[in-house]
Protein backbone atom coordinates (compact mmCIF):
# COMPACT_ATOMS: atom_id res chain seq x y z
CA UNK A 1 0.00 0.00 0.00
CA UNK A 2 0.86 3.35 -0.68
CA UNK A 3 0.84 4.69 2.94
CA UNK A 4 1.40 8.52 4.31
CA UNK A 5 3.10 9.46 8.06
CA UNK A 6 2.72 12.52 8.86
CA UNK A 7 5.50 13.36 11.40
CA UNK A 8 8.77 12.29 11.20
CA UNK A 9 9.98 12.15 15.00
CA UNK A 10 10.28 9.12 16.83
CA UNK A 11 7.06 7.01 15.94
CA UNK A 12 7.15 8.39 12.33
CA UNK A 13 10.65 7.21 11.66
CA UNK A 14 10.37 4.12 12.93
CA UNK A 15 6.96 3.61 11.91
CA UNK A 16 7.76 4.32 8.20
CA UNK A 17 11.22 1.22 8.63
CA UNK A 18 8.50 -1.15 10.23
CA UNK A 19 6.28 -0.41 7.29
CA UNK A 20 8.70 -0.81 4.56
CA UNK A 21 10.29 -3.81 5.76
CA UNK A 22 6.38 -5.51 5.55
CA UNK A 23 6.30 -4.08 1.97
CA UNK A 24 4.52 -0.87 1.52
CA UNK A 25 5.86 2.38 0.13
CA UNK A 26 5.67 4.91 2.42
CA UNK A 27 6.28 8.89 2.57
CA UNK A 28 7.22 11.22 5.32
CA UNK A 29 5.21 14.57 5.74
CA UNK A 30 7.06 17.01 8.08
CA UNK A 31 7.57 20.31 8.83
CA UNK A 32 11.28 20.58 9.71
CA UNK A 33 12.86 17.19 8.70
CA UNK A 34 15.84 16.10 10.75
CA UNK A 35 16.97 14.52 7.78
CA UNK A 36 20.14 12.38 8.99
CA UNK A 37 17.51 11.22 12.08
CA UNK A 38 15.18 10.02 9.03
CA UNK A 39 18.38 8.69 7.26
CA UNK A 40 19.75 6.93 10.63
CA UNK A 41 15.99 5.12 10.81
CA UNK A 42 13.90 4.77 7.83
CA UNK A 43 16.56 4.87 5.19
CA UNK A 44 15.97 6.59 2.31
CA UNK A 45 12.46 7.20 2.68
CA UNK A 46 10.68 9.98 0.38
CA UNK A 47 10.15 12.63 2.49
CA UNK A 48 8.04 15.44 2.04
CA UNK A 49 8.84 18.97 3.77
CA UNK A 50 5.39 20.29 4.39
CA UNK A 51 3.20 22.04 7.55
CA UNK A 52 0.13 20.00 8.36
CA UNK A 53 -1.65 23.60 8.62
CA UNK A 54 -1.69 23.53 4.75
CA UNK A 55 -4.20 21.60 3.56
CA UNK A 56 -3.66 22.42 -0.23
CA UNK A 57 -0.16 20.77 0.33
CA UNK A 58 -1.56 17.82 2.06
CA UNK A 59 -4.19 17.14 -0.91
CA UNK A 60 -1.44 17.77 -3.08
CA UNK A 61 0.85 15.41 -1.20
CA UNK A 62 -1.80 12.22 -1.16
CA UNK A 63 -2.88 12.79 -4.51
CA UNK A 64 0.33 13.34 -6.12
CA UNK A 65 1.63 9.89 -3.99
CA UNK A 66 -1.46 8.02 -4.68
CA UNK A 67 -2.06 7.58 -1.10
CA UNK A 68 -4.45 4.93 0.05
CA UNK A 69 -3.63 5.07 4.06
CA UNK A 70 -2.44 7.98 6.50
CA UNK A 71 -1.10 7.76 9.53
CA UNK A 72 -1.17 11.12 11.74
CA UNK A 73 1.62 11.29 13.79
CA UNK A 74 2.27 14.85 14.60
CA UNK A 75 2.22 16.70 17.94
CA UNK A 76 3.09 19.55 19.61
CA UNK A 77 3.37 18.20 23.58
CA UNK A 78 4.91 18.41 26.57
CA UNK A 79 6.22 22.12 28.15
CA UNK A 80 6.50 23.50 24.25
CA UNK A 81 2.51 23.32 23.92
CA UNK A 82 2.01 24.63 27.66
CA UNK A 83 4.33 27.46 26.53
CA UNK A 84 2.47 28.16 22.94
CA UNK A 85 -1.27 27.02 23.34
CA UNK A 86 -3.02 28.64 20.35
CA UNK A 87 -0.05 27.38 18.34
CA UNK A 88 -0.34 23.91 19.56
CA UNK A 89 -4.20 23.77 19.43
CA UNK A 90 -3.77 24.96 15.86
CA UNK A 91 -1.02 22.07 14.91
CA UNK A 92 -2.92 18.85 17.22
CA UNK A 93 -6.73 20.03 16.06
CA UNK A 94 -6.49 21.93 13.54
CA UNK A 95 -3.73 20.02 12.05
CA UNK A 96 -6.04 16.71 12.20
CA UNK A 97 -9.16 18.73 10.54
CA UNK A 98 -6.78 19.57 7.88
CA UNK A 99 -5.28 15.55 7.41
CA UNK A 100 -8.59 14.31 7.66
CA UNK A 101 -10.37 16.77 5.09
CA UNK A 102 -7.24 16.09 2.73
CA UNK A 103 -8.17 12.47 3.14
CA UNK A 104 -11.57 12.94 1.95
CA UNK A 105 -11.01 14.78 -0.11
CA UNK A 106 -8.39 12.55 -1.85
CA UNK A 107 -10.20 9.18 -1.67
CA UNK A 108 -7.98 8.39 0.83
CA UNK A 109 -8.88 4.20 2.46
CA UNK A 110 -8.35 4.29 5.73
CA UNK A 111 -6.89 6.66 8.41
CA UNK A 112 -4.68 5.67 11.68
CA UNK A 113 -4.94 8.57 14.36
CA UNK A 114 -2.16 8.36 17.12
CA UNK A 115 -3.10 9.14 20.81
CA UNK A 116 -2.23 8.45 24.40
CA UNK A 117 -2.91 6.80 27.06
CA UNK A 118 -3.05 10.15 29.05
CA UNK A 119 -6.38 10.60 27.43
CA UNK A 120 -7.67 8.17 30.21
CA UNK A 121 -9.12 9.85 34.04
CA UNK A 122 -6.50 8.62 35.64
CA UNK A 123 -7.72 10.58 38.64
CA UNK A 124 -10.76 8.26 39.27
CA UNK A 125 -8.68 6.12 39.73
CA UNK A 126 -9.38 2.52 37.51
CA UNK A 127 -9.16 -0.37 39.85
CA UNK A 128 -8.58 -3.37 36.83
CA UNK A 129 -7.04 -3.06 34.13
CA UNK A 130 -8.09 -0.34 31.73
CA UNK A 131 -9.48 -0.87 28.71
CA UNK A 132 -9.94 1.17 25.65
CA UNK A 133 -13.64 1.91 26.72
CA UNK A 134 -12.83 3.49 30.06
CA UNK A 135 -13.47 7.37 30.64
CA UNK A 136 -11.47 10.16 29.25
CA UNK A 137 -10.54 13.22 31.39
CA UNK A 138 -8.52 15.66 28.85
CA UNK A 139 -8.07 18.27 31.64
CA UNK A 140 -4.80 19.42 30.08
CA UNK A 141 -3.75 21.01 27.15
CA UNK A 142 -1.95 17.86 25.52
CA UNK A 143 -4.69 14.79 26.20
CA UNK A 144 -7.54 17.45 26.14
CA UNK A 145 -6.23 17.92 22.39
CA UNK A 146 -5.87 14.68 22.17
CA UNK A 147 -9.10 13.20 22.87
CA UNK A 148 -10.36 16.43 20.40
CA UNK A 149 -8.53 14.52 17.29
CA UNK A 150 -9.79 11.12 17.92
CA UNK A 151 -13.14 12.99 17.85
CA UNK A 152 -12.39 14.50 14.70
CA UNK A 153 -11.25 11.38 12.83
CA UNK A 154 -14.37 9.09 14.23
CA UNK A 155 -16.46 11.37 13.19
CA UNK A 156 -15.17 12.06 9.74
CA UNK A 157 -14.94 8.36 9.51
CA UNK A 158 -18.54 7.73 10.49
CA UNK A 159 -19.86 10.28 8.19
CA UNK A 160 -17.79 10.06 5.15
CA UNK A 161 -17.21 5.78 4.87
CA UNK A 162 -13.39 6.46 5.63
CA UNK A 163 -11.85 3.23 7.78
CA UNK A 164 -10.21 4.80 10.96
CA UNK A 165 -8.38 3.47 13.67
CA UNK A 166 -7.10 5.43 16.97
CA UNK A 167 -3.67 4.07 18.58
CA UNK A 168 -2.91 4.82 22.84
CA UNK A 169 0.04 4.69 23.75
CA UNK A 170 1.38 3.68 26.80
CA UNK A 171 4.99 5.59 27.49
CA UNK A 172 6.94 5.43 24.88
CA UNK A 173 10.69 4.96 25.19
CA UNK A 174 13.46 5.03 22.30
CA UNK A 175 15.86 6.62 20.26
CA UNK A 176 14.03 9.72 19.46
CA UNK A 177 14.87 13.65 19.19
CA UNK A 178 12.06 15.06 21.29
CA UNK A 179 11.30 17.79 18.50
CA UNK A 180 7.36 17.93 19.36
CA UNK A 181 8.19 18.14 22.84
CA UNK A 182 8.46 14.67 23.86
CA UNK A 183 11.43 14.62 25.94
CA UNK A 184 9.79 16.46 29.29
CA UNK A 185 8.56 14.86 32.28
CA UNK A 186 7.35 12.26 30.92
CA UNK A 187 10.57 9.97 30.88
CA UNK A 188 11.78 9.22 27.60
CA UNK A 189 14.18 11.63 27.41
CA UNK A 190 15.33 11.02 30.50
CA UNK A 191 15.86 6.91 29.34
CA UNK A 192 17.82 8.15 26.48
CA UNK A 193 19.99 9.91 28.55
CA UNK A 194 20.84 7.39 30.92
CA UNK A 195 20.96 4.29 28.30
CA UNK A 196 23.54 6.71 26.32
CA UNK A 197 25.36 6.81 29.71
CA UNK A 198 25.21 2.94 30.42
CA UNK A 199 26.34 2.02 26.94
CA UNK A 200 29.31 4.12 27.31
CA UNK A 201 30.51 2.42 30.47
CA UNK A 202 29.05 5.51 33.03
CA UNK A 203 27.61 5.06 36.04
CA UNK A 204 23.72 5.58 36.19
CA UNK A 205 21.80 7.64 38.46
CA UNK A 206 18.30 7.49 38.11
CA UNK A 207 16.63 10.38 38.69
CA UNK A 208 13.04 9.82 40.09
CA UNK A 209 12.10 13.93 39.73
CA UNK A 210 12.31 12.97 35.83
CA UNK A 211 9.86 9.97 35.35
CA UNK A 212 6.51 9.23 36.98
CA UNK A 213 6.60 6.96 40.51
CA UNK A 214 4.15 4.64 38.43
CA UNK A 215 3.63 3.94 34.96
CA UNK A 216 3.63 1.58 31.72
CA UNK A 217 6.61 2.37 29.15
CA UNK A 218 6.60 0.43 25.82
CA UNK A 219 9.13 0.13 23.79
CA UNK A 220 8.95 2.64 20.18
CA UNK A 221 9.37 -1.20 17.88
CA UNK A 222 6.34 -2.36 19.93
CA UNK A 223 4.59 1.15 19.65
CA UNK A 224 4.91 1.01 15.66
CA UNK A 225 4.29 -2.50 15.26
CA UNK A 226 1.13 -1.93 16.80
CA UNK A 227 0.86 1.30 14.59
CA UNK A 228 1.44 -1.02 11.28
CA UNK A 229 -1.05 -3.30 12.12
CA UNK A 230 -3.79 -1.22 12.60
CA UNK A 231 -3.02 0.63 9.16
CA UNK A 232 -3.07 -2.74 7.28
CA UNK A 233 -6.71 -3.84 9.20
CA UNK A 234 -9.66 -3.27 7.44
CA UNK A 235 -11.78 -2.67 10.66
CA UNK A 236 -13.36 0.71 11.04
CA UNK A 237 -13.59 3.42 14.12
CA UNK A 238 -11.72 0.89 16.50
CA UNK A 239 -9.43 2.04 19.22
CA UNK A 240 -6.42 0.23 20.41
CA UNK A 241 -4.44 0.49 23.60
CA UNK A 242 -0.42 -0.23 23.04
CA UNK A 243 1.64 -1.22 25.92
CA UNK A 244 2.88 -4.10 27.53
CA UNK A 245 0.42 -4.51 30.39
CA UNK A 246 3.30 -3.92 33.13
CA UNK A 247 3.46 -0.88 35.14
CA UNK A 248 7.04 0.30 36.50
CA UNK A 249 8.35 2.44 39.20
CA UNK A 250 11.75 4.40 38.98
CA UNK A 251 13.20 1.53 41.33
CA UNK A 252 11.86 -0.93 38.55
CA UNK A 253 13.77 1.36 35.54
CA UNK A 254 16.44 0.85 37.63
CA UNK A 255 16.88 -2.83 38.48
CA UNK A 256 15.95 -2.72 34.37
CA UNK A 257 19.57 -1.07 34.14
CA UNK A 258 21.21 -3.32 36.38
CA UNK A 259 19.76 -6.24 33.82
CA UNK A 260 20.72 -4.72 30.63
CA UNK A 261 23.78 -3.41 31.66
CA UNK A 262 25.34 -5.33 34.44
CA UNK A 263 28.91 -4.62 34.59
CA UNK A 264 27.62 -0.74 35.41
CA UNK A 265 26.67 0.83 38.52
CA UNK A 266 23.06 1.61 39.29
CA UNK A 267 21.45 3.58 41.71
CA UNK A 268 18.00 5.66 42.53
CA UNK A 269 19.16 9.11 44.11
CA UNK A 270 17.81 9.69 46.91
CA UNK A 271 15.09 12.37 46.12
CA UNK A 272 11.89 10.92 48.17
CA UNK A 273 8.45 12.73 47.38
CA UNK A 274 9.75 14.23 44.25
CA UNK A 275 8.38 12.13 41.19
CA UNK A 276 5.39 12.98 38.83
CA UNK A 277 2.51 13.61 40.61
CA UNK A 278 0.52 11.66 38.00
CA UNK A 279 0.55 8.22 38.37
CA UNK A 280 -1.14 5.19 36.80
CA UNK A 281 -2.73 2.39 38.74
CA UNK A 282 -3.67 0.29 36.71
CA UNK A 283 -2.14 -1.27 33.59
CA UNK A 284 -3.45 -0.88 29.70
CA UNK A 285 -5.62 -4.17 28.92
CA UNK A 286 -4.26 -5.17 25.74
CA UNK A 287 -7.24 -7.84 24.87
CA UNK A 288 -8.72 -5.98 22.47
CA UNK A 289 -5.73 -4.91 20.37
CA UNK A 290 -4.48 -8.69 20.81
CA UNK A 291 -7.64 -10.49 20.05
CA UNK A 292 -8.43 -7.57 16.37
CA UNK A 293 -4.97 -6.62 15.40
CA UNK A 294 -2.69 -9.99 16.96
CA UNK A 295 -0.59 -6.98 18.86
CA UNK A 296 2.17 -9.77 20.85
CA UNK A 297 4.72 -6.80 22.27
CA UNK A 298 8.44 -8.18 22.27
CA UNK A 299 9.65 -5.88 25.00
CA UNK A 300 7.54 -6.69 28.07
CA UNK A 301 10.70 -7.22 29.82
CA UNK A 302 11.77 -3.52 29.93
CA UNK A 303 15.72 -4.60 30.41
CA UNK A 304 14.96 -6.29 26.74
CA UNK A 305 13.83 -3.24 25.52
CA UNK A 306 16.57 -0.89 27.08
CA UNK A 307 19.37 -3.84 25.66
CA UNK A 308 17.83 -2.91 22.01
CA UNK A 309 17.15 0.92 22.72
CA UNK A 310 21.78 0.73 23.47
CA UNK A 311 22.03 -1.14 20.10
CA UNK A 312 20.14 1.04 18.28
CA UNK A 313 22.36 4.04 19.67
CA UNK A 314 24.86 2.45 17.62
CA UNK A 315 23.36 3.25 14.06
CA UNK A 316 20.84 5.80 15.12
CA UNK A 317 23.50 8.27 16.78
CA UNK A 318 20.90 10.95 17.87
CA UNK A 319 21.60 12.62 21.28
CA UNK A 320 18.73 12.87 24.28
CA UNK A 321 17.27 16.22 24.30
Amino acid sequence: MNILITGAGLVGCYLARDLIERGHNVVLYELAPYRDYIKWVAGDVQVVAGDVREMPDLVETMKGNQIEVVVHTVALMGQKLDDQPYRGMNINIGGTINVVEAARLTGVERLVYTSTFGVYHWNLPPTEPVTEEYVLAGNVLYSGSKIAAERIVRAYGNRYGISTAVTRFANVYGAGHYAGGAGGGLGASAIHELVDIARKGGDVSVDPRRLTDLTEYVYIKDAVRGVALAAEQKGTNQTFNLGTGVLATPEDVAEAFKKAFPSVDVRVMDVPGTTQVTHRDQPLDLTHSRNELGYDPQFVDLADGIADFSEELAVVPVQAS
